[in-house]
C-alpha cells in the first residue's frame, strides 16, 4: 500500500506511480490518496479532475485507487501562535480517516508512507498491522515544502519505528540515518520510454519546464523579456503560472508524463525555476525534472543551489536578471549532450523491495 498526496490516476506521474506499476507483479497494490478537499481547487491540484471519482475504490490497470475527499483538510497555518490548534486539526483529520485505510493496511505486507500529510497516519497503520514493513518515502524535506510544524513533530516522534527510509536524494535520506536505515532510489526509465517522437513544437527556439513544486513565476518575467525569440513552455505549473501573460510564454494544463519527456527531449534547454524560499541543496538530487533532463541530455537552467555536481546544469541567482540571462546563454551555447545512464524502473523497484541486497543504495 502507498499512502500519498498523489493519485495513481492523474496525468502527473512521480516515482511512486512507477513503483506501483512494477509492484503489480508481486501482489495486490493499493494507492491511498489524502489531503484532498475544496481547498485543493484553489491551488489547481492535479487531482481535481478526479473529484467525482473520489471516496470510492476504483481499479485502474490492476492498482486499487482511493482518493479521500473531505470538505477541508489541515494545512500549515504559518504562525507559531496557531501551532497548538494546527496539531489538534491534524490529529482530528487522522482520526476521521475512512475505515478502508486500516482495512488496506491490515492486508498489506509492505507500506510506503510519503513525506507530508501522510505522516499523521503512521499510528493508525501500525495498529492495524503491527507486522507490516513500513517505509518512510522522503520525497521532500518537510520544512522545504512548507509543511506545518505539527508534521515535523509527528515525524520526529515516529521515525525510529519505521523499517527504512527511501529518498531520491542521498542527502535527504542521510538526515534520518541515525534513526533508521536510509537508502537512495534514483529515478528510472521504462524500456523504450525514451524513444524519439515527433517534436511538439512549431519551430523556433524552445525552453520548457514542468510541475508546480516551488514554482517561481518571477523567473519567466525576467527571461521572457530578455529573450523574446525564445518560446517558454510551462507544463502543469499550477496557479502561479496562470498570470504569466507574455506573447512568448505558453501555459499548459497537466499533460501525460510521456508527453512531458517529449517536450524535454525536443527543447533547446529545460528550466527548473525553483523559488529560493525553501530551496534546499537536496533538490539537486531529488528534482524529477532535472533528473530527466539529465537522462535525456538536455541542458538545464536552475538556481545555483540545485546544480550540484551534475553535468549540463547552468545555475543562476534567483531574482538577479543578469545571472538568469547568463545561465540561459550558457545553456543555449552548450547544446544537448549524451545524457546520463539510468536504471530501469524494474531495477529501481527491486532495490525498494530488498534494499540490503544493493549496497550502492545505502547512505
Amino acid at each position: 500500500m502507498i499512502v500519498t498526496r498523489h493519485d495513481y490516476r492523474t496525468l502527473r506521474k512521480v516515482n511512486l506511480h512507477h513503483y506501483a506499476d512494477q509492484l503489480r507483479s508481486h501482489g495486490k497494490v493499493r494507492f491511498f490518496s489524502v489531503g484532498f478537499s475544496y481547498l485543493s481547487r484553489l491551488n489547481m491540484d492535479a487531482r481535481v479532475p478526479l473529484w467525482a471519482r473520489s471516496n470510492q475504490v476504483e481499479n485502474i490497470d490492476g492498482v486499487d485507487c482511493y482518493l479521500w475527499r473531505t470538505a477541508g483538510h489541515p494545512i500549515n497555518l504559518r504562525a507559531r501562535v496557531f501551532d497548538g490548534l494546527a496539531a489538534s486539526l491534524f490529529a482530528s483529520y487522522a482520526r476521521r480517516a475512512p475505515a478502508l485505510l486500516c482495512e488496506w493496511a491490515a492486508n498489506s505486507r509492505y507500506i510506503l508512507i510519503e513525506s507530508g500529510l501522510p505522516i499523521i497516519f503512521f499510528e493508525s497503520i501500525k495498529r492495524a498491522n503491527p507486522t507490516a514493513r513500513i517505509a518512510y518515502f522522503a520525497s521532500d524535506d518537510l520544512d522545504a515544502i512548507g509543511c506545518s510544524p505539527a508534521l515535523r513533530v509527528e515525524l520526529d516522534r515516529t521515525i525510529g519505528r519505521y523499517d527504512w527510509v527511501f529518498s531520491p536524494s542521498r542527502r535527504l535520506a542521510a538526515k534520518f540515518s541515525a534513526h533508521v536505515p536510509g537508502y537512495c532510489l534514483p529515478y528510472g526509465v521504462e524500456p523504450g520510454g525514451l524513444a524519439a517522437a515527433p517534436s511538439p513544437y512549431e519551430g523556433g527556439v524552445n525552453a520548457v519546464t514542468a510541475g508546480s513544486t516551488l514554482f517561481d513565476p518571477s523567473f519567466f518575467a525576467v527571461a521572457a523579456e530578455a529573450f523574446p525569440h525564445i518560446t517558454f513552455h510551462l507544463l502543469g505549473c499550477g496557479a502561479k503560472a496562470v498570470g504569466l501573460q507574455r506573447t512568448n510564454v505558453r501555459v499548459y494544463p497537466e499533460v501525460p508524463f510521456e508527453s512531458v519527456l517529449n517536450f524535454f527531449r525536443h527543447a533547446e534547454f529545460g528550466i527548473a525555476p525553483y523559488d529560493p524560499r525553501g530551496l534546499d541543496p537536496y533538490f539537486a538530487e531529488s528534482s524529477q525534472k532535472l533528473a530527466y533532463m539529465g537522462i535525456l541530455g538536455v541542458p538545464a537552467v536552475c538556481p545555483e543551489a540545485a546544480v550540484g555536481s551534475y553535468p549540463g546544469r547552468f545555475g543562476y541567482v534567483p531574482g538577479d536578471p543578469a545571472s538568469i540571462a547568463e545561465a540561459i546563454r550558457r545553456a543555449l551555447a552548450s547544446g544537448h549532450f549524451s545524457g546520463q545512464p539510468a536504471l530501469s524502473w524494474a531495477e529501481v523497484t527491486a532495490r525498494l523491495l530488498a534494499p540490503k541486497a544493493y549496497p550502492d543504495t545505502r547512505v
